[in-house]
């Protein structure tokens, strides 16, 4: 069972990445350590979509975007595989930079590292409120990995986040059932039940006032 530390969540937004392309002015600096890595841009994470060209890289912010977001990789032969999403946003600076620092390995990536890619997506999405695709990210990481007690976390978070109070209730329960010190699960489950109850009294405190 991989779980992730709880100092992910504040790592994941720090990491998130909202690009404001409003004007074709805007430059995109894409560098690695080590250098000339491939960068493929895609709409799609289930497909290699095109090259963009090799790093360092100086594009237009617009190109690195498909529609509402675009998944850019990062990758050389005998390192770790990179990927991330880039999102549309309304404003932004003339030029933003992005470096990525490439670890040895398969490019595949290992396991904790592929469920990371996903979970920091999911993030990504969240915080541009594109659920849909936040829920979809963080499948994809629990489908790799049934027993990601973090994802399941996460995924039920998505739901909070949505006020989606029934579906969040049942997967933190099942985090709980994995694991039962899993002390996050339990306060969201306090939380919701907070919340759920003072909701319930309001429109009876409503019809008591005169």
């Amino acid at each position: 069972m991989i779980r992730v530390p709880s100092p992910l969540s504040r790592l994941v937004v720090a990491l998130a990445l909202f690009l404001g392309l409003s004007g074709c002015s805007h430059t995109l600096i894409i560098e690695s350590t080590p250098g000339d890595a491939e960068v493929y841009l895609s709409g799609d994470p289930s497909s290699p979509g095109r090259s963009l060209g090799r790093t360092p890289l100086a594009l237009p912010i617009s190109e690195a975007v498909v529609g509402e977001f675009g998944y850019l990789t990062v990758q050389k032969p005998g390192y770790e595989r990179v990927t991330t999403v880039m999102t549309r946003g309304s404003t932004g600076a003339l030029r933003q930079s992005l470096r990525f620092h490439l670890k040895p390995g398969d490019s595949g990536g290992t396991l904790a590292s592929r469920l990371l890619v996903h979970v920091r997506n999911s993030q990504r999405f969240a915080e541009a409120l594109q659920f849909t695709e936040a829920h979809r990210e963080i499948d994809e990481a629990l489908r790799i990995d049934p027993t990601f007690v973090f994802g399941k976390s996460f995924k039920a978070g998505l739901y909070f986040m949505e006020k989606k109070w029934p579906e969040a209730t049942r997967l933190y329960r099942e985090v709980l059932a994995a694991e039962p010190s899993y002390e996050e699960a339990a306060k969201m489950l306090a939380r919701i039940q907070s919340q759920t109850e003072a909701l319930s009294r309001t429109p009876a405190q409503g019809r008591a006032t005169p």
